[in-house]
């Protein structure tokens, strides 16, 4: 027996299907039993044999004939075949009463599976002896008499020829001759295949083609042969179906499939005799066959003649002619009427609609007349088919046209052309798509080289879909491209539709600019724009579209367009930008206010002409002479003493007021914004006794602050103070304005008698610390606006304090239209300023507002001051102070942190009051619950009485500010165990002036305050030290309040001290303090500007 790691291996489920399921099992279990002996596998016959002894002790002998699985049958694609092949039973024989497929059958095979498997777990074989097991285990025979030796196979070649019709049908076929090649019968070549007989003979036998039909018939003869002989039935029926029956000849003639060649080939390599057969005395399959037209001018007649032109193995041949689709036949004499036969492949079929012209044994004749045009016409298509020839040199042969650009070009109504591309070849005649994958016989270089040359006068996009242009860009493609496109080499132009002549106009724009006075609108002027070029009048509402849509030209009505990319139409196009957003210019209108002096001059720099207004002259262009005009007399009634800053400011205030034209006194805080509106007052009333009196706007706070300057600068002034609302007096506004010069009054008391306020006249309006009506929204602002006053004036040290937009909101009350609507000046100024995108913008803002608003610091005007010293105090928190604030942070970060990732706008109360708490805490842990936290100590009030008793000690006073008025409470509440004396100042502050003189005129050393109540308003210059316990979002705010004692009086220097809580949300609030301060300096002084506003990314921040 061979290495029993070779042995066959079997499927229990081919074992059960050959003797069933339940002797399978029995059998199973007498082969586990081990009552199986004397197994022997022998491979030449492919046959396994065993005894095997029953329970009862009789003993039987089995034999099993197996066959193995085919390499593409199914159990092989699921079973691992093993070392020994993957095997079925094919027969089985048994000395049983059962005879066949019985128990001891079933045992042999099961033991047979074991062996297997015990051997190859026992020492597993070399993958060579797997690898070449069939040819290990196949043994040449050596007794000729009782072994079958596998029979060669042969291929038979027969011509025959037709006598009648195509000779399609046999019955008009006869063996052909000599005779019936020299007289261009048509001949056929078929195969059929022969085996050896038993005397040696090659004989016909049983055999037929469909003895080759499927792979595994014929297996009695040689392997390679009947795999060649399926193979080339194979090949002929890849393009037919043979009917029923024996299928002697397979005809060459009739099968087009490269395939069959291929085949043929194969068959000789694996050893396949090719025979001739009837009419033949020899066969040759040879290489390279080659077909071809050879074109020829007859001497004489001047006729074309084509004739086929074939060859083998580089030879031509006269004789040759086309085999099927993917041959070539060629056939010589061979003595008598046999003939030699030649046979050779094409390297590929040849078209269906050139084979009769190759199978012609008569050249087809072109007349004379004709000769121009079948070279223009079917020459190039045969010329794509097969080679063409002329090999006498008769015919001169045209040059291959190379395929051209194809551009359809189609106009419509409207000014609008469709852009279709496409390729035209021609040879033959066709349109093939831009997309090179599509269509065959390509010339890819060449299409490559003419787009590269098209695209300098044209950036075509190479594709199928149509290109569709309108306006300027059809006359531009029109007037400059279409007539060079079609001059190219190998580019070809349809036009469709109406082309239209269009012409650019290519001179410079002459702008001019007329204005007039707008009918009842005081502070408005209509503007005129006159544009031409070349002497054509553009209409500018056409133009002022193009440039707002920022278009690049403009085509117009007569169909001459220009280009919008000059100078001129640069600064114009800015401008009508600005005119939109500020004034909402539109196409058929645009204004321009007599406080946009700023734009007027703009205007001026763009146009050749401009024409304004004497109401323009008179009123609005006055202010390029403020520098120069000269400052009017002091009012006689002023009883001070106006420093060089405060006499300029009188003087601005004086011109603005002379011309009815509205600012804001922006100066900061402590150099006496005030006295110098006093001023301006009396020298108003002085002038004009018999107007309305002054309206003076102002926090409830400050109304006495009025009073008790205007007794000091002013005292022949009539000063009102209306600190409550006509209901609470009982008495109406008009008998309060008897007689007064100045009435002043609060925003609440203006607010809620808005109607009354509205109804009344005045001289000019005041509003001090304009920032209470910065909110656009609020009533307060609408009732500000609402008061009728020829001159209006907005006091405030911080114009703005969060955002752009309170500017807007400011100059809204006291120059109306400068800065145009609150939605255009956001989009033209606040969110491209805000997001860094367009930081000119900034510069041209402060152009605008400059004639109006005047601003002056402490550093530029006041240098006598004492120097202001500030300082950022860090204090540690205590370890029970930060494992309380800590604790607190962790859940608030994480609330607020989801808030913002959702919907901050609707959640903004809820963020904000988690940011408070956590602001307390880093405070003093007590303001949030007193009880809970009695025994956390807070860190910055041990470190702010640790620095105010040294402080104290040393005889100085100190001002100390907060948010929050429990602080204050505790703060005071130390004071007094400490036993110092103090001033207090919040909210609920009953007699505001008393408590301010007390600490004025006192010697208590210490004075609390709120931020909110005492942050503006106040001139403590006594105090020279500043404590600032907890940051606020706004930087304007805590400068108001340090400027308390920071202003024109004081004599000492000033030491401002901010308490910050290390690593807590204090240190994020001074790092977004320091960002809008810096927006605000943008807007004053040139500075780099930043986001203003609480964005989502500073709450991030400031929980980070």
């Amino acid at each position: 027996m061979p290495d029993p790691v070779l042995l066959p291996r079997l499927l229990p489920s081919a074992i059960s299907h050959h003797v069933g399921d339940r002797t399978a099992s029995r059998g199973l279990g007498a082969a586990r039993a081990g009552r199986v002996e004397d197994l022997t596998w022998d491979a030449a016959s492919m046959t396994v044999s065993a005894d095997v002894t029953e329970q009862g002790g009789a003993s039987h002998h089995a034999e099993v004939v197996l066959a193995e699985y085919e390499e593409d049958s199914v159990s092989r694609r699921f079973h691992a075949p093993g070392p020994g092949g993957l095997w079925r039973p094919r027969s089985s024989a048994c000395d049983c009463s059962v005879g066949e497929a019985c128990l001891h059958v079933a045992a042999t095979l099961y033991r047979l599976n074991d062996l297997g498997t015990q051997a190859v777990r026992e020492s597993p074989p070399a993958e060579w002896r797997s690898v070449l097991r069939p040819l290990l285990n196949s043994t040449p025979a050596t007794d000729v008499g009782t072994t079958s030796l596998p029979r060669p196979l042969a291929l038979r070649f027969d011509l025959e020829a037709g006598v009648s019709g195509t000779g399609a049908s046999r019955h008009h076929r006869e063996v052909a001759t000599r005779a019936h090649v020299e007289a261009g019968a048509e001949l056929w070549l078929g195969i059929r295949p022969l085996t050896r007989g038993r005397k040696g003979a090659w004989i016909k036998g049983d055999l037929s083609w469909r003895t080759f039909e499927f792979r595994l018939a014929g297996r009695e003869y040689d392997a390679a042969h009947g795999e060649a002989m399926t193979r080339i039935f194979a090949a002929a029926s890849v393009e037919r179906s043979y009917s029923s029956g024996a299928i002697d000849h397979l005809w060459l003639n009739s099968i087009t499939s490269p395939l069959l060649w291929q085949s043929l080939e194969h068959a000789r390599a694996a050893g396949v005799e090719f025979l001739p057969g009837s009419g033949l005395a020899a066969i040759d399959l040879l290489a390279d066959g080659e077909t071809g037209l050879d074109l020829q001018v007859e001497e004489g007649t001047e006729e074309l003649h084509i004739r086929p032109r074939l060859s083998i193995a580089g030879e031509q041949t006269s004789r040759g002619r086309l085999l099927g689709a993917s041959g070539v036949l060629d056939v010589d004499p061979a003595g008598g009427d046999l003939l030699a036969a030649r046979i050779a492949p094409l390297d590929s079929a040849v078209p269906r609609a050139l084979r009769s012209l190759l199978q012609r044994r008569e050249p087809l004749v072109i007349p004379a007349q004709d000769r121009e045009s079948f070279l223009e016409v079917a020459y190039p298509q045969l010329r794509t088919l097969t080679a063409v020839t002329s090999l006498d040199g008769s015919v001169e042969l045209p040059a291959a046209r190379r395929p051209s650009l194809h551009l359809t070009a189609a106009y419509a109504s409207g000014d609008r052309l469709s852009l279709r591309w496409s390729w035209h070849y021609f040879d033959p005649d066709r349109r093939l798509p831009m997309d090179q994958r599509q269509g065959a016989h390509r010339d890819l270089a060449h299409e490559d080289e003419v787009i590269a040359s098209t695209m300098a006068l044209w950036p075509l996009d190479p594709s199928d879909s149509p290109e569709l242009l309108s306006g300027t860009d059809t006359a531009r493609f029109t007037e400059h491209v279409l007539d060079d496109l079609a001059a190219m080499d190998h580019v070809e132009v349809e036009v469709t539709g109406t082309r239209h002549a269009y012409r650019e106009l290519d001179g410079d724009p002459r702008v001019r600019v007329t204005q007039q006075a707008s009918p009842g609108k005081n502070d408005w002027f209509d503007l005129g724009f006159e544009i031409t070029i070349e002497g054509r009048q553009i209409p500018f509402p056409s133009l002022f579209v193009a440039l707002a849509q920022g278009r690049s030209k403009l085509l117009l009505q007569d169909r001459t367009y220009f280009s919008l990319e000059h100078p001129a139409f640069d600064a114009l196009r800015e401008l009508i930008r600005e005119g939109e957003a500020l004034a909402e210019w539109e196409p058929e209108q645009q204004q321009i206010s007599r406080f946009q002096v700023d734009m007027w001059d703009d205007l001026q720099e763009i146009a050749e002409e401009t024409v304004a207004s004497e109401e323009w002259n008179r009123t609005a262009l006055s202010l390029r002479t403020l520098e120069a005009a000269p400052t009017p007399p002091l009012p006689r009634s002023l009883q001070a003493e106006l420093r060089p800053y405060q006499l300029e400011g009188y003087s601005w205030l004086s011109f603005l007021f002379r011309h009815q034209l509205g600012g804001v006194l922006a100066d900061d805080m402590g150099l006496g914004k005030t006295v110098q509106t006093l001023a301006l007052i009396a020298h108003a009333r002085e002038h004009s006794p018999e107007s309305p009196p002054f309206l003076v706007v102002a926090p409830a706070s400050v109304l006495p602050v009025w009073r008790r300057e205007a007794e000091r600068f002013t005292p022949g002034l009539e000063v009102r103070v209306l600190d409550r609302t006509a209901a609470s007096r009982g008495t109406d506004l008009p008998a309060q304005l008897l007689g007064a010069d100045v009435v002043v009054t609060s925003y609440s008391v203006l607010r809620i008698d808005e109607e009354e306020f509205a109804a009344a006249s005045f001289q000019g309006i005041v509003l001090d610390e304009a920032q209470f009506v910065k909110n656009r929204r609020s009533r307060t602002h609408r009732a500000a606006k609402g008061v009728r006053a020829d001159f209006r004036l907005a006091i405030t040290g911080t114009p703005m304090e969060n955002s752009l937009d309170d500017l807007w909101a400011i100059f809204d009350l006291v120059a109306p239209g400068l800065l145009g609507t609150a939605l255009g000046f956001r989009k033209r100024y606040t969110l491209p300023v805000e997001s860094g995108d367009h930081p000119g913008r900034m510069e041209l803002l402060r152009r605008r507002v400059r004639p109006f608003m005047l601003r002056r610091t402490k550093e530029l005007v006041a240098a006598e001051l004492p120097e202001k010293h500030e300082e950022v105090l860090t204090v540690t928190l205590s370890p029970e102070h930060r494992a309380v604030y800590d604790s607190v942070l962790q859940r608030e970060r994480k609330k607020v942190l989801g808030l913002i990732d959702t919907d901050l706008d609707r959640s903004r109360f809820i963020v904000f009051r988690s940011l408070t708490l956590l602001r307390m805490l880093a405070l003093d842990p007590a303001l949030v619950d007193a009880q809970e936290y009695a025994d956390v100590p807070s860190s910055k009030l041990e470190a702010l009485f640790d620095r105010l008793e040294e402080v104290i000690g040393d005889g100085h006073r100190v001002l100390l500010f907060s948010q929050f008025t429990s602080c204050l409470d505790r703060v005071a509440a130390e004071l007094e165990r400490r036993g110092v004396r103090y001033s207090h100042l919040d909210g609920s502050t009953r007699d505001r002036d008393a408590a301010v003189t007390g600490f004025r005129e006192g010697d208590a050393p210490v004075f609390l305050i709120s931020l909110k109540a005492g942050g503006f308003g106040l001139t403590l210059t006594e105090a020279d030290y500043v404590f600032l316990l907890d940051p606020w979002w706004n930087p304007a705010a805590e400068n108001q309040a340090v400027d308390r004692a920071h202003r024109i009086g004081q004599e000492r220097q000033v030491m401002v001290y901010r308490m910050i809580a290390e690593d807590t949300i204090e240190e994020k609030v001074l790092a977004l303090q320091q960002r809008k301060a810096e927006l605000f300096d943008a807007l004053t002084d040139g500075g780099e500007a930043f986001r203003s506003a609480v964005t989502a990314e500073d709450l991030r921040e400031l929980l980070s």
